[in-house]
């Protein structure tokens, strides 16, 4: 977008900021429920609670106010992941416990807005400004990731962290999108045991009793 021709407003006081607040808020709920191409602006408007024009006060168009949700939306997830670092930490050199901790982590992730997830999927194939915001923030949990592994170095016999940071984040997140959006023929718990025992044998330098860590 050039920032030249920017007309609307980024606001700085308690109030503003609350009526930006709503029209995201607005905006993700019709996205979630009638998909992206099918919501406009005056149901945006009408949705939280004011005119349209004040609409284009706070967002020059819909996809403005799109990409604005799908950054919040990021930042949700990746507070999820991060809140469960007490959880992973505590696992310490228990490698069973630390997989589990993290997969456990990413699930939670996947949980958040599940409908506006699965909009977002497809947005991603449609739309190249999803597509660049989302290849963004995709490479910053590649990097978490990857720092939580090398906090682990100790436990794990793989050596190369990016590679398998990135093998850990494309598979779960596949795995993970599949259980969680459509009805996969395996039971969920049943799928997600053997993901942890797959990661385990892949990434653990010493393999601990199976049951370790479930519940």
């Amino acid at each position: 977008m050039d920032e030249s021709n920017r007309k609307a407003r980024i606001p700085v006081q308690k109030r503003g900021i609350e009526t930006r607040d709503r029209i995201i808020e607005a905006a993700m709920e019709l996205v979630s429920e009638k998909g992206y191409y099918k919501t406009g602006v005056p149901e945006i408007a009408s949705r939280a609670g004011m005119a349209t024009g004040t609409f284009y006060s706070y967002f020059n168009d819909k996809k403005e106010v799109l990409l604005a949700g799908v950054e919040r939306f990021y930042r949700d997830v990746t507070r999820q992941v991060l809140s469960a670092a007490g959880a992973i930490e505590a696992a310490g050199k228990n490698g069973r416990d630390f997989i589990h901790a993290l997969l456990r982590a990413f699930y939670a992730a996947h949980a958040i807005h599940p409908r506006l997830h699965r909009e977002l999927s497809a947005l991603i194939l449609l739309d190249r400004d999803v597509e660049e915001l989302n290849r963004r923030e995709e490479e910053k949990a590649h990097q978490l990731i990857r720092s939580l592994l090398e906090d682990h170095g100790s436990i794990l016999s793989v050596e190369d962290l990016d590679a398998a940071s990135f093998i850990l984040l494309r598979i779960t997140d596949e795995i993970i999108h599949r259980l969680q959006f459509f009805d996969p023929p395996v039971g969920e718990d049943r799928v997600l045991g053997e993901l942890e025992e797959m990661l385990c044998r892949y990434l653990l330098r010493e393999l601990g009793s199976r049951k370790t860590g479930e519940g």
